[in-house]
């Protein structure tokens, strides 16, 4: 999916609508609508590819599919803010830090 293209080019069409719905936090793009439609997309370029992910890679892509329409929106801080919601090792150390 990502080395035919498929993530960039929906997650641009996807920037592109939410410029339109004037869309001004990252707090408002839902990680499950935007996965369902990724969804829908990929099954419009290739009806035969099946998208089968556990529930780890399917966390994960999810909130790179965000991520990546996020900096689309606005740029690398937003995006490397929400890749890190994710993150379980960014996570403990930035509770750690607070802890000091």
């Amino acid at each position: 999916m990502i080395s035919k293209g498929w993530l960039n080019e929906f997650c641009l069409k996807q920037s592109e609508q939410l410029k339109k719905k004037n869309i001004k936090f990252h707090t408002q793009i839902d990680k499950a609508i935007i996965y369902s439609q990724y969804k829908e997309f990929v099954n419009e370029k290739d009806k035969n590819f099946k998208l089968k992910l556990g529930s780890t890679e399917l966390k994960y892509f999810s909130n790179l599919l965000k991520a990546t329409t996020c900096r689309n929106l606005w740029d690398n801080d937003i995006y490397y803010s929400v890749i890190s919601e994710e993150d379980q090792f960014i996570q403990r150390a930035i509770n750690e830090m607070q802890m000091d």
